[in-house]
C-alpha cells in the first residue's frame, strides 16, 4: 500500500468519522452500560469519551503530534478528575474499538476495510501506550509528595526546579541521549535538592554570606537528599527506575569535574553524566535568578561563567553542547520571567 493509497484510506476513515459521530459514541455508551461489573456512572465518564473521539477525528484530520499528545493529556485529566483509574480505563477503552469497528465495517467498502481497520487500530494502540505513560506521570505519589515536602522549605527561589528540568532536559537533547533518559531526568532533577528539608531555615533564607560552618552544613542537603530516596526505593515493591537516577543527580550535581566538588571529591566521568549535565543547568539558574544573597545577572554572564569553567567546574564536552543551545536556556528562562 504506497503513500496515496494510505492516504485515499485515512480521508475515507475521516468521511465516517465525521458523518457517524454520534452513532460512534451512542454504541460505546451502550456497550459501556451493558456491562455490569463497571463501577463508574456514565455521566462521569462522558467527557473522557468525547475526548478520545475527537482525538481520533483531530488525528486524521492533521496528524498533529502536539495536538494529538495535548488531547491524550485531556483524556488523562479527566480520569484524574473523575476518579478513573487505570485499569478501570483499560475495561472502557475496548467498547471504543468495538463500536468504531462496526461503524467501518457497515460504511466502507469490502475493499477499504481491512486497511481501514489497520490504520485506526494502530492510532489505537498508540492512544493507549500515551495514555498509560500520562497516566503514570500524572498518578506518580512519590514524586508529589517528595516535592510538596521540598516545596515546604525552599520555595524562595521561585520556580527553580522547574526551570531547571527545562534545561537539563534541553541539555540532555543536544547530548543526543535516548528518549528514556529524557523521560528519567526531566523527572529525576525536580528531587535535585530535596535534601534541604534537613536544613535551618536561617542558613537557607540567610541574607548574607555563610560561615564555614553554616556552609558545611547546607554541604550536607547532597547525602540527605541522596539517602531519602534511598529510603523511598527499599520502602516500596513498586518504583519508578527514575529515582536511581534522581539519587545520582542529589547526591553529585555538586561535584566538579575537576574533583574539587562536593560531598566526595569525585571527577569526570566518575561523576554520573545525569548530574555532570544537572551541574550546568542548576549553576545557570543561579547565576540568573535573584536569591536571598544576590541578585539575578544577565544570560551572557551565566553564558561567560560557564564557558570560563569548562574543565574545572564541568564537563567541557557537555559545555560545548551548551554553547550550543544556550539560546534555548534563555527562551526557557524569558518564559518564566514573563
Amino acid at each position: 500500500m504506497d503513500n496515496h493509497d494510505i492516504l485515499m484510506t485515512k480521508n475515507k476513515i475521516l468521511n465516517v468519522f465525521d458523518n457517524n459521530k454520534d452513532s460512534i459514541f451512542n454504541t460505546w455508551i451502550n456497550l459501556f452500560e451493558k456491562n455490569e461489573k463497571i463501577q463508574h456512572e456514565v455521566g462521569s465518564l462522558i467527557n473522557i469519551f468525547k475526548n478520545i473521539l475527537e482525538n481520533y477525528i483531530d488525528y486524521f484530520k492533521n496528524e498533529n503530534k502536539n495536538q494529538y499528545l495535548s488531547s491524550i493529556m485531556n483524556v488523562v485529566r479527566e480520569m484524574d478528575i473523575n476518579d478513573v483509574s487505570y485499569n478501570d480505563f483499560m475495561m472502557y477503552i475496548p467498547y471504543f474499538q468495538e463500536s468504531y469497528t462496526s461503524v467501518l465495517m457497515k460504511n466502507l467498502k469490502i475493499e477499504d476495510i481491512e486497511e481501514g481497520l489497520i490504520l485506526c487500530n494502530r492510532v489505537y494502540n498508540k492512544t493507549l501506550v500515551h495514555i498509560q505513560n500520562e497516566y503514570l506521570n500524572v498518578k506518580d505519589p512519590t514524586l508529589t509528595a517528595m516535592l510538596k515536602l521540598s516545596e515546604l522549605r525552599d520555595d524562595v527561589t521561585g520556580h527553580h526546579v522547574e526551570r531547571t528540568k527545562e534545561y537539563a532536559v534541553a541539555l540532555s537533547r543536544a547530548l543526543n541521549l535516548d528518549e528514556k533518559f529524557l523521560k528519567y531526568i526531566s523527572k529525576a532533577s525536580l528531587l535535585h535538592d530535596i535534601g534541604k528539608i534537613a536544613v535551618r531555615d536561617e542558613i537557607l533564607l540567610k541574607p548574607g554570606k555563610l560561615t564555614n560552618s553554616e556552609y558545611e552544613e547546607i554541604k550536607k542537603h547532597t547525602v540527605i537528599g541522596a539517602r531519602a530516596i534511598s529510603n523511598v526505593i527499599k520502602a516500596n515493591e513498586y518504583i519508578h527506575d527514575y529515582l536511581y537516577m534522581a539519587i545520582d543527580i542529589a547526591l553529585c550535581h555538586h561535584e566538579k569535574y575537576d574533583g574539587s566538588g562536593y560531598p566526595n571529591g569525585l571527577n569526570e566521568s566518575k561523576i554520573p553524566l545525569s548530574a555532570r549535565i544537572f551541574a550546568i543547568a542548576d549553576a545557570y539558574d543561579v547565576i540568573t535568578s535573584e536569591r536571598p544573597y544576590k541578585k539575578a545577572l544577565s544570560h551572557e554572564e551565566a553564558v561567560r561563567r560557564i564557558q570560563l569553567d569548562s574543565g574545572k567546574h564541568f564537563d567541557p564536552h557537555i559545555v560545548n553542547k551548551f554553547m550550543r543551545v544556550q539560546d534555548k536556556f534563555q527562551i526557557i528562562n524569558n518564559k518564566y520571567k514573563n
